[in-house]
């Protein structure tokens, strides 16, 4: 269960969901938008870094109630996870409706846009910056099951990024009270307890087996993951290796 003092939180009304309520569910951006030059090239709002990672490279947020959140793509990996009564969206041809310990986690070229939300329907967001933290995330994990290929598919620059799962946290109570207690430690705690972040998604990501998939696109390539394999060669070694031993170590990975 949720920490009672972030439960209470989650529930509240925001100033922008008040607004969306006044005016009869008219949405209010409350994002910092890309310039007119790249919105005129991508006519689908791409979300951007500012707003969600000014104090660190995961975030906890929940999606504003009282309207719809229009057709947009992500810079990051998010993962949805539906706390109570539903969320209908449409992820790029796919109708998806979430119930509570339903998570969805998507890649980032995954177009995604969220029916009205009302005043039970609570979604909440997490986020994860970038490439680097998904490699500390999966650094030391052999593990292999879908969620893993997905994330070692989504640090590729160069692949089929039109990915997304589904999963039913509901089918193991360890899974849920992990993605829950993600919440009760990062809603909107401005970057603090990352470290307890980073440790409880990585015992999410090694918990999570796939009989608890209930819906997927994934499209991943069978291509050998040689840039994920250098970064994690990296991070396990930073301290002692100098740059001629990375690339004598680096190149057996293209052998």
């Amino acid at each position: 269960m949720l920490d009672k003092k972030i439960e209470k939180k989650i529930l509240s009304i925001t100033t922008v969901e008040q607004e969306q309520l006044n005016n009869n569910g008219i949405n209010i951006c409350d994002v910092k938008l890309d310039n007119n030059e790249e919105f005129k090239k991508h006519p689908i709002l791409r979300m951007p870094f500012w707003n969600f990672f000014d104090f660190g490279r995961i975030s906890i947020t929940k999606s504003n109630r009282f309207s719809y959140i229009p057709a947009h793509k992500h810079k990051f990996i998010e993962i949805n996870y539906c706390f109570s009564g539903r969320s209908i969206q449409y992820i790029d041809d796919h109708i998806i409706e979430l119930h509570p310990g339903e998570l969805i986690i998507m890649d980032r070229e995954i177009q995604q846009r969220i029916n009205y939300a009302r005043k039970q329907d609570i979604l909440i967001n997490i986020l994860i910056r970038d490439d680097y933290e998904i490699s500390n995330l999966l650094n030391g994990i052999n593990k292999n099951s879908i969620l893993i290929k997905f994330l070692k598919n989504a640090t590729q620059n160069y692949f089929n990024h039109h990915n997304f799962i589904i999963f039913d946290t509901n089918q193991d109570i360890v899974c849920k009270q992990i993605i829950e207690n993600i919440i009760s430690i990062g809603f909107n705690n401005h970057g603090k307890n990352e470290t307890i972040l980073e440790a409880l998604l990585k015992s999410f990501i090694l918990c999570c087996n796939d009989q608890l998939i209930i819906k997927k696109q994934i499209n991943f390539t069978e291509q050998k993951n040689n840039t994920f394999e250098i970064i994690q060669y990296i991070n396990e070694n930073y301290q002692n290796i100098s740059l001629r031993k990375t690339a004598e170590e680096t190149v057996k990975f293209f052998v």
